[in-house]
């Protein structure tokens, strides 16, 4: 068989070529990405999916060099070595033309009695795009990773949460005792620490409770003591804080949930901020008293279009380091009370997410009325 046919058979498939239409036929038809190289790494011939996939037009993918549209030839040689007949599976990323980065997964095999003019070895490499698979496998171990913390989450939970509240009734002891100075402030940077790994704890265990309660509670001191142990992680970063709690009266929700929300809503805006930036937190009620609303708004870069439709999906996240779990833990907390939550643009061009639920639950039409 040779080369020079099949390009034929591929680019003119009515052509009455005898050797090489048939399979050409085939190569025409696969959904699967085909090149042949040779060993210096230029490309010999390329299916019309392997154009589709690497977005060139399948005349310019042939000649060109491998390592400019693939990956490079020292990695697809080493994978030939290391499995001649093609059974491993390798993966690689590529940048495409208009930017957008996918990973590639790909295996190689040299060719038989397919020689080009020079002599030279011949490999035929075969490929996909498996973005979307590693996506779900990315998430799949996500998935099996906070299953596995959920198991032994309550017991660690349990055994830090203990001896931190005695440490924390020993330095509230010792800061009231002693005189004023520097280790009185130290006492208390200290002490704001541990409220704030409390907070984070609190959150953490909030995960599977609900938002309402048979009891009242004080939410709005609730909220208050949430943002202000936060304004120290804030003040770090150089982002101003604002509070603007309106006094209300006892309400039937879980106050360790109000925390927990404020706690995920404000560190998301901490974390979307630069210095100079502020953070907002306003709470109360509203539509005459019959919504409670809160919402924390920021004057970072806001979010695109794109971003915030999924941003409530869980694991969606932009930050490197990021869990993807905050927003979409505190609307799996809102929705269940009968109540909305909405991330918008903000007034000076930053995001502003918004909790409205209904104090009495049959009354979730009010939450889309007049704010």
């Amino acid at each position: 068989m040779d080369v020079n046919l099949l390009k034929t058979s591929l680019h003119q498939p009515s052509a009455n070529v005898e050797e090489g239409a048939y399979t050409g036929r085939i190569l025409n038809s696969l959904r699967t990405g085909i090149v042949v190289i040779d060993r210096g790494g230029s490309i010999l011939l390329a299916n019309p999916r392997a154009a589709d996939i690497l977005q060139r037009p399948q005349g310019e993918l042939e000649g060109a060099r491998i390592d400019t549209v693939l990956t490079s030839m020292e990695t697809l040689i080493e994978a030939a070595d290391t499995s001649p007949c093609g059974e491993s599976r390798y993966q690689c990323g590529v940048s495409l033309p208009g930017g957008r980065h996918v990973i590639i997964g790909f295996s190689i095999s040299p060719v038989e009695r397919i020689v080009c003019r020079k002599g030279g070895q011949q490999y035929v490499v075969v490929f996909q795009d498996i973005s979307h698979w590693e996506k779900l496998r990315e998430e799949r171990n996500r998935l099996l990773q906070l299953a596995t913390v959920n198991d032994v989450l309550p017991s660690i939970l349990h055994e830090l949460k203990n001896p931190l509240a005695a440490i924390a009734s020993a330095i509230e002891l010792l800061y009231e005792e002693i005189p004023e100075g520097r280790v009185q402030r130290d006492l208390y940077t200290v002490l704001s620490e541990i409220r704030r790994m409390k907070l984070t704890f609190e959150g953490i265990g909030s995960i599977g409770c609900e938002l309402r309660s048979p009891d009242y509670n004080a939410v709005d001191s609730a909220g208050r003591e949430a943002f202000h142990i936060l304004e120290a992680e804030a003040r770090k970063k150089g982002i101003r804080t604002r509070c603007e709690v309106r006094n209300m009266p006892l309400l039937p929700f879980n106050g360790a949930m109000v925390r927990a929300i404020i706690f995920n809503l404000v560190m998301n805006a901490i974390h979307a901020c630069s210095e100079g930036d502020e953070v907002v937190l306003t709470a109360g009620l509203a539509d005459r008293d019959r919504v409670f609303e809160m919402a924390v708004e920021d004057t970072g870069p806001g979010m695109d279009p794109d971003v915030r439709m999924r941003c409530k999906e869980l694991f969606f996240t932009t930050r490197s380091n990021g869990s993807g779990i905050g927003l979409a833990f505190c609307n799996s907390a809102v929705e269940p009370a009968g109540g909305e939550l909405l991330v918008e643009p903000g007034e000076s061009g930053g995001t502003r997410v918004t909790v409205r639920v209904p104090i009495v639950p049959s009354e979730r039409g009010v939450s889309t009325g007049e704010r």
